[in-house]
């Protein structure tokens, strides 16, 4: 028989196409990735009721944006808020689970034309979108590529967006990006 975990609660709506804000439960780490077959409890009546997770996005603090197969409009979606995700134990086995941004807090910010930008000092929640703030630090690598570099204690904000984060190293606490041109010139 298989085992199911209640690994998210649906609480609430992002945007007219169906996505939906997830919450982990139980103190779990948000474990819904691409891919896991979910099914929705308390079950509807005319309610989707099993489907795959298509995209998962970090939100801001404890929320994420998930976007399911079969939930493509808002009406689908809003029938789907207070319910609960369980997924089968065996697909949660070897998972890569969704990072929360503010747990890397220390970690090096290295950017793939100018190295090491600096140390992430925290995450700026925004309406609509987060930003990465990070202490700059000047070495001999972003030195000798300086176009417009902010001077050293400097704080810059990085657009916290899948285009421009490239990489997590949990093991060498770093960040991986590609700063768009121009960003730290501002």
């Amino acid at each position: 028989m298989k085992r199911f975990v209640d690994v998210a609660s649906l609480v609430g709506l992002h945007g007219m196409k169906g996505r939906l804000i997830a919450r982990s439960c139980d103190g779990l780490p948000f474990l819904l990735e691409p891919g896991m077959i979910v099914h929705f409890v308390p079950p509807g009546l005319r309610d989707i009721r099993t489907t795959k997770v298509l995209e998962v996005t970090f939100a801001k603090a404890d929320d994420y944006y998930v976007m399911f197969k079969d939930v493509t409009t808002r009406d689908e979606a809003q029938a789907l808020v207070g319910k609960h995700c369980l997924v089968a134990q065996s697909e949660l086995e070897g998972a890569t689970h969704v990072t929360n941004y503010d747990q890397l807090q220390g970690f090096d910010v290295i950017d793939t034309k100018y190295g090491k930008l600096g140390t992430l000092s925290h995450i700026e929640h925004f309406p609509g979108h987060s930003l990465l703030a990070v202490n700059c630090t000047t070495n001999t690598e972003t030195l000798s590529k300086k176009e417009s570099f902010p001077d050293e204690g400097k704080t810059i904000l990085i657009p916290l967006a899948d285009e421009i984060i490239n990489e997590i190293s949990d093991e060498n606490r770093s960040i991986y990006v590609t700063v768009p041109a121009g960003l730290l010139a501002l």
